[in-house]
C-alpha cells in the first residue's frame, strides 16, 4: 500500500461507507474536500477513518459528510498533549495525535468528533 501522505482524493472517496451510526475510535480521522454543496452553502467535507493495522495507518472507511465539524475535548485536555493537522498531496488534511483517538458516530450536517485520550499510547 501506498504511503498514507500519497494517498489521491478519490481512492479515499471510493473506500466503504461506515454501516452505521455506532460510535468508533479511530486513530487518524482525513478530512477530504468535495465539490458538494450542502444546502446551507457551505461545501461538504468527507471524513475517512483511519485505524492502525499491523503499525501501518490504514484508511479503513469512509465516515461520512458533513458542512462543519465540533471537536469535543477532554475534561482534561493539557497543552503537551496536543491534537496535531498536516496535509496530504491530495490537498486532504490529516487530524492525528499521539495521546488521543477520535470517536464518531453519526455524521450529521454538523458532526461531532470526540476527542478521547488513547489508551495504548504508553504502547508507542
Amino acid at each position: 500500500m501506498t504511503s498514507i501522505v500519497n494517498l489521491k482524493r478519490k481512492d479515499l472517496l471510493s473506500l466503504p461507507l461506515k454501516k452505521d451510526s455506532n460510535i468508533k475510535e479511530y486513530e487518524n480521522i482525513i478530512v477530504v474536500p468535495t465539490n458538494k454543496k450542502h444546502d446551507s452553502s457551505w461545501r461538504l467535507m468527507a471524513l475517512i477513518g483511519v485505524e492502525k493495522i499491523d503499525k501501518v495507518y490504514t484508511p479503513t472507511e469512509l465516515i461520512g459528510y458533513c458542512d462543519d465539524i465540533n471537536l469535543i475535548l477532554p475534561d482534561k485536555c493539557y497543552r503537551y498533549e496536543p491534537i496535531r493537522y498536516d496535509m496530504l498531496l491530495s490537498n486532504c488534511i490529516r487530524m492525528w495525535s499521539h495521546h488521543y483517538v477520535f470517536a464518531v458516530g453519526m455524521t450529521l450536517s454538523s458532526t461531532d468528533i470526540h476527542v478521547i485520550h488513547n489508551k495504548t499510547y504508553n504502547e508507542i
